[in-house]
């Protein structure tokens, strides 16, 4: 798999520019990062020097429905793997969501449990340009990445009918108002972003 990432990094403008060319949207995430496809099962993650919007609460613990791999191109990228336990001091309430791409918007958070979660911090890590990290399914983290940073994640194929989950701190509910999808005048703005940060 690193291999193949680091090819698809080798041609990343050239194929970033085709795709701007052929009316591709960039979109933003709710973690604060601008995404674009570069095919069905991989996809670019930019974190430019300008500050983006963020869902709100800011709820960045979460998992997902599929495993992926993830080569940083350029930065750094810090991605913290977290366990949840059940405490009755924690902290969070669990919450299940569709994944977007099901749902193509912004879809409804829904109440897991009556249950207060802690997280135990099983991984801690720090990537830098070059290094490449796999996550499992099902498995929580969160991701903080320096103002510069672009990575390429490819993405395994998803387990059918499970829903991912987000940690939102109690007395708090995910964003389900969050817009990823933008105006042209906006992806436009986001490509200058883009190509002012990838290498």
């Amino acid at each position: 798999m690193y291999e193949e990432l680091k090819k698809a990094s080798l041609t990343l403008r050239r194929d970033l520019e085709l795709l701007r060319a052929a009316g591709a949207a960039p979109r933003l995430h709710p973690n604060g990062f601008i995404q674009v496809d570069l095919t069905v099962d991989t996809r670019v993650h930019v974190w430019p020097k300008e500050e983006l919007p963020r869902a709100d609460p800011y709820c960045p613990i979460h998992d997902h429905t599929y495993g992926f791999s993830s080569l940083v191109v350029a930065g750094s990228v810090r991605n913290i793997d977290l366990e949840p336990v059940v405490h009755e001091g924690g902290g969070y309430r669990l919450w299940e969501i569709k994944q977007w791409a099901d749902e193509r918007r912004t879809p409804m958070p829904v109440f897991i449990d009556d249950e207060r979660y802690a997280f135990r911090h099983p991984s801690d890590r720090r990537l830098f340009a070059g290094s490449m990290y796999e996550m499992r399914p099902f498995v929580f983290h969160y991701s903080d990445a320096e103002s510069g940073t672009v990575t390429i994640i490819r993405i395994h194929p998803s387990a059918p009918g499970r829903t991912a989950r987000i940690a939102a701190p109690l007395g708090t509910e995910p964003d389900s108002r969050f817009e990823r999808d933008v105006t042209p005048e906006r992806q436009a703005e986001l490509w200058d972003m883009i190509f002012r940060t990838i290498p």
